[in-house]
């Protein structure tokens, strides 16, 4: 057949950069449940896996990638409602945007030691994933990675630099997560008190619990989704000193809380933003 996989996928050959290659571009003719993605293909390596390839094949339960491989690229298990088993190379450099969202039969997954990102919302959806160990290798973390997943602790390893600045959700890796660790030995980032610190900055990026906030003045800023889905436990809530600027989608956070004190650091901030927390009868 021109190659080492499963009879019908099919592919395609390119020229680029690299010279010529061939691209896996979908599941063509194959019937079977059980795929396996060719490393070559009428004798070009398989280099590429073309976005959305298999978006939707509802019917694959296992898939084995090739070690020709290092990008999943952008939705390519997208909705595959049926993948219980992924076998993922030990070439594989980077999980594309939402690779695997919605692969709601995925329980396990084990990532390679060779893997350096994990883009947004990649595994978003897959409801029944339970925990994903991320390699030291990994050095960026999408938000929203885990969103609407059973995930509920996430762990940073010391060589990730970036946890998904530029979006709203920066440090909200899903809503189940409740508790996020960080490596003692990381150069950026912290927990302090239940609030995840983004030293550089000196920025809370999320915080998790009834927060406990330092008092060395290492946070500044208060991110837009810092208090995403905090259950505050108490009535009175003392924002640190030293507090420079308060981002106005927090607001929603203090719909529970009756008294908020604001240090006069703080010098941006929408008041009127908290219009609609009802039960808030004292800001100071």
């Amino acid at each position: 057949p021109g190659h080492n996989g499963s009879e019908g996928l099919a592919y395609s050959i390119v020229s680029g950069d690299l010279g010529s290659y061939a691209v896996f571009t979908g599941i063509g003719t194959c019937t079977d449940k059980d795929i396996v993605i060719a490393s070559e293909y009428n004798g070009y390596p398989v280099i590429e896996l073309e976005k959305q390839a298999l978006r939707g094949c509802n019917g694959i339960k296992s898939v084995k990638l090739p070690e020709s491989v290092t990008v999943i690229s952008e939705g390519f298990f997208y909705q595959c409602t049926s993948l219980e088993t992924i076998i993922l190379p030990d070439s594989l450099e980077v999980i594309g945007e939402g690779a695997f969202a919605h692969c709601s039969a995925l329980k396990d997954i084990k990532l390679p030691p060779s893997l350096e990102r994990i883009e947004a919302d990649a595994f978003s959806g897959c409801s029944l994933l339970e925990k994903l160990d991320i390699p030291e290798s990994v050095s960026y973390i999408g938000p929203q990675f885990a969103e609407g997943t059973l995930i509920d602790s996430v762990h940073i390893p010391k060589n990730v630099t970036d946890i998904g600045y530029g979006r709203l959700s920066y440090g909200n890796f899903g809503t189940n997560v409740k508790k996020v660790t960080v490596d003692p030995d990381h150069p950026r980032y912290t927990i302090t008190g239940n609030c995840l610190i983004d030293r550089e900055q000196k920025m809370l990026l999320r915080a998790f619990g009834d927060p406990q906030f330092p008092t060395d003045g290492s946070i500044e800023i208060i991110s837009e989704m810092a208090f995403y889905l905090v259950d505050f436990k108490m009535n009175k809530l003392i924002l640190p000193e030293g507090l420079i600027k308060i981002n106005w989608y927090n607001s929603e956070a203090f719909e529970e809380i009756e008294e908020l004190y604001i240090p006069s650091t703080c010098v941006d901030f929408k008041g009127y933003d908290f219009a609609e927390c009802n039960n808030l009868k004292k800001i100071t």
